[in-house]
């Protein structure tokens, strides 16, 4: 896919960051291969992001982008839910006891 948007000094950036786990429970590629690579999306999560992208390309309203990311993965949570690991639960208590959030950042006061 070629990019279709220029940037100046202005841009957005629209970042999905997911839990530990979670993308494997979605894509069911281990992070090993997908760690210091590039990797084209549509092959990991179909053709839809394709359309997701021109939706997103359409709007400047970032209330509307969010909510297009948002309804694009409660699409793919619906069709690829799987099982909640053993390793899945230790990262969130690992996350948990770190203090750490979804973001990796702490909380703010």
């Amino acid at each position: 896919m070629k990019p279709n948007r220029r940037t100046g000094r202005e841009f957005m950036v629209l970042q999905v960051v997911f839990q530990p786990g979670a993308l494997f429970r979605l894509t069911g590629l281990p992070v090993h291969e997908l760690t210091d690579t590039f990797v084209d999306a549509e092959a990991v999560f179909s053709s839809e992001l394709q359309r997701v992208n021109e939706r997103l390309n359409s709007t400047d309203d970032s209330g509307e982008m969010l909510a297009i990311m948002e309804g694009f993965l409660h699409q793919l949570i619906q069709k690829n839910r799987s099982d909640y690991l053993p390793i899945d639960r230790i990262s969130h208590l690992m996350l948990d006891a770190a203090g750490l959030h979804s973001t990796g950042q702490p909380p703010t006061p």
